[in-house]
């Protein structure tokens, strides 16, 4: 479901604007190997009392060994212990471009630190440069941690949305080394007060479908040039 997701909102991204006459006069340079490098975007679904759901899409076809090998560098990484995996290579809509999709469920969050992880999802696709996270939290989740960083070889920028964290990474570094991403934002000293956490199965998956759609609307417009300059 949540790759399907991630592709229609990819696929229904509105074309680029046509270029100006000046423009088409003085051609941006090209672009480099690493502007140029794919790019993938992960989605972690907190489900309380539940094993944590996360999918990983790439804007385009990888192969099932690469998809897995990225799996285990982020297992590896964030201590995780992936099960039920699946992977599978779609259209995000009919006609759009085949996408590389890989669920899975893990414990992703950890209820002692209340911390994102983001510092292993950086080093675990450090080689596609510039990466999405979308964290989709219970209610009253207190993450303290900063909305923006940034360490040598990383830069993070990230936002929230009716109580979905979504970050950029750009990763100029692609043999990524560990970073320190701090637990406590220093601007945010005090943590908000947590509601028991609301456990309706159909609210869970209307705020999957909604929030999903939030989360990719910024990330969208850049996929759908990008992909449209590929083909």
């Amino acid at each position: 479901m949540l790759p399907f997701i991630i592709g229609s909102a990819w696929a229904a991204a509105p074309k680029p604007e046509t270029v100006t006459e000046a423009a088409e006069a003085n051609p941006a340079p090209a672009p480099t190997d690493l502007e140029q490098a794919e790019r993938v975007m992960i989605v972690v679904f907190s489900r309380p009392g539940w094993w944590d759901q996360i999918g990983i899409t790439y804007d385009h076809k990888v192969s099932e060994q690469q998809a897995r090998a990225d799996l285990r560098e982020l297992a590896r990484h964030a201590g995780w212990k992936p099960d039920h995996i699946r992977i599978t290579h779609d259209p995000g809509v009919p006609g759009g471009p085949v996408m590389t999709s890989v669920e899975f469920v893990a414990q992703a969050l950890d209820p002692r630190t209340h911390n994102l992880p983001l510092e292993p999802i950086a080093r675990a696709f450090s080689q596609y440069r510039r990466v999405g996270a979308t964290f989709m939290l219970p209610p009253g989740y207190p993450y303290w941690g900063p909305l923006s960083y940034q360490a040598p070889g990383v830069a993070l920028r990230g936002d929230l949305t009716l109580g979905t964290y979504n970050f950029h990474l750009t990763i100029t570094d692609p043999k990524l080394r560990r970073f320190e991403y701090p637990l406590k934002d220093p601007a945010q000293p005090k943590a908000a007060p947590e509601p028991k956490p609301e456990r309706n199965p159909f609210l869970l998956r209307l705020a999957l479908v909604v929030g999903m759609a939030l989360a990719v609307a910024a990330f969208v417009y850049g996929i759908a040039s990008y992909t449209k300059g590929r083909s």
